[in-house]
C-alpha cells in the first residue's frame, strides 16, 4: 500500500518513537479519565519521510495499532469515532471499509478509538495531531497515537510491530522515552 501521490517510504525511513507516561502536552480526554485509563503509552511516527513531499501519515502502522487492540482484549468490540464530535462511534470494521473507499490523500487517523470489553471501556488510543502545529520535542510534527489502558501495554505493542509484514518501512526506536512532568 503506497499513501498520498503513490509515495511509498524507503525501508527503515519513517520513524517510529515510543513515549510512556502522561506529561503536560499528552491528550486526556474525559472519556479515559472515566473509565480510570492511567497508563499512557504513545507511539509518535514523525511526518518527515525522505522523498515524500506531503507530512506523511504511516497509515499502515495505524492498522497494526488498532489491529493488536484484540490481542490485548480477547473478545472486544472495537469502536472509532470518525469525527471529534460523532453521531454514533462505529465498530472497527464499517470504519475501514468506509475509510478505504476515501482516496488516500483524503485519509487521516481517526481522533478516537475505543476497545470496549461487554460494556467496560479497556483501552482508549487518542491521536494528536501534532502534525499540523509544529510541538514540543518529541511530537513535534508527528501524529502521536496515546493508547491509555489500565495496565502497560508497551511491550506486546512494541512486539506488535516489530513483527509487521510492514515493519521494513519503520525505524523503530529501541528505546522507550518516559514523558516529562506533567504540569
Amino acid at each position: 500500500m503506497s499513501d498520498k501521490a503513490g509515495f511509498t517510504p524507503a525501508a527503515n525511513s519513517v520513524e517510529v518513537r515510543f513515549v510512556r507516561g502522561l506529561d503536560r502536552h499528552s491528550t486526556y480526554p474525559s472519556v479515559v479519565k472515566k473509565a480510570g485509563l492511567n497508563e499512557r503509552f504513545a507511539v509518535v511516527q514523525d511526518t518527515f519521510v525522505e522523498g515524500c513531499v506531503d507530512m506523511h501519515f504511516e497509515e499502515l502502522l495505524w492498522r497494526e495499532l488498532v489491529g493488536c487492540f484484540p490481542r490485548l482484549i480477547p473478545d472486544c468490540q472495537v469502536l472509532v469515532t470518525p469525527e471529534i464530535q460523532p453521531e454514533k462511534p462505529l465498530l472497527l470494521g464499517e470504519f475501514l471499509q468506509r475509510w478505504d473507499l476515501t482516496a488516500a490523500d483524503d485519509r487521516e487517523p481517526p481522533p478516537i478509538v475505543t476497545a470496549l470489553s461487554g460494556q467496560t471501556i479497556a483501552l482508549v488510543m487518542v491521536t494528536d495531531f501534532w502534525v499540523r502545529t509544529g510541538g514540543p520535542d518529541i511530537y513535534h510534527d508527528s501524529y502521536t497515537f496515546s493508547v491509555f489502558s489500565e495496565q502497560d501495554v508497551s511491550a506486546e505493542i512494541m512486539a506488535t510491530l516489530n513483527q509487521a509484514p510492514s515493519r521494513w518501512r519503520w525505524n523503530l526506536s529501541t528505546e522507550i522515552t518516559p514523558a516529562g512532568p506533567p504540569s
